[in-house]
């Protein structure tokens, strides 16, 4: 039976969603903005190269895909790292817990999932 996500945890992965919005967001005003333009990254070489390859509609819509999916992965990854399912010894786990002291999770990176099935984002 599932659990019931708790505000402490919903917050945390609204939170997280919204970061992961705002990156993408930044990639695709970058690689649409004029030359010199302002934008969020440090690399305007890098931003460059990108903005000339990723020319069309098409290119720009596959590159922001693979940015995306590479965002949910490193996220996943990063929730599971959190609640200790990548952890080889129960003594690597990581316990994150909220203001009160209590622990968040387990299965914080399942729980991800069900956040974004839940927002409507799974898939």
């Amino acid at each position: 039976m599932a659990r019931i996500m708790d505000a402490v945890e919903e917050t945390l992965f609204r939170q997280v969603l919204e970061s992961h919005d705002s990156v993408l967001a930044s990639a695709s005003d970058a690689l649409s903005s004029a030359p010199g333009s302002d934008n969020d990254f440090e690399d305007a070489v890098a931003v460059s190269v990108l903005r000339t390859a990723l020319a069309d509609d098409q290119a720009r819509r596959a590159f922001s895909t693979l940015l995306e999916e590479s965002l949910q992965i490193m996220i996943h990854s990063f929730f599971a790292i959190l609640d200790g399912a990548a952890a080889d010894d129960p003594s690597e786990r990581v316990v994150v817990v909220d203001q009160d002291g209590q622990a968040l999770g387990p299965a914080l990176h399942e729980r991800w999932v069900e956040y974004l099935a839940m927002v409507g984002r799974l898939g």
